[in-house]
């Protein structure tokens, strides 16, 4: 059972899950995330417990890891194809509880990737957070 009142309380933080969930829920409305296809994985490693895959126009990238950020990771993004892309959701966002470490207002371009993935682009992916990235064009 929820206690709605814990919100109310300062001290515990719970105001954050308040304002994460509020969030989440008019962001999938927003972006219509019930009627777009199936999910498509990106990419999966174990070791590093990162996880990305697609959905319609947007491409998520999740760091499970409880310590480990990865300041130049490479996200593939064949299905979307070339382009610029932008963080449309962070989890790391301030109002949130985090700390603010994924800049919402840049334009990342891709690269040709390696053999393994023909197109994508270098991002920082801080431990434990979730970002959404966005095709701009």
């Amino acid at each position: 059972r929820r206690q709605w009142s814990l919100q109310d309380n300062g001290f515990l933080k719970y105001q954050w899950l308040r304002d994460f969930d509020r969030a989440m829920l008019r962001f999938s409305r927003q972006y219509r995330i019930l009627a777009k296809p199936a999910p498509v994985n990106l990419w999966t490693d174990e070791s590093k417990k990162l996880l990305a895959y697609s959905k319609g126009d947007l491409i998520y990238l999740v760091n499970l890891h409880p310590t480990d950020s990865y300041p130049d990771f490479f996200l593939p993004c064949h299905t979307l194809g070339p382009g610029s892309y932008q963080a449309v959701f962070s989890t790391d966002d301030p109002r949130f509880g985090g700390q603010g470490r994924v800049d919402e207002t840049y334009r990342y371009l891709t690269t040709p990737g390696d053999s393994t993935h023909s197109v994508g682009f270098r991002v920082y992916a801080p431990c434990r957070t979730m970002t959404v990235f966005r095709k701009l064009d």
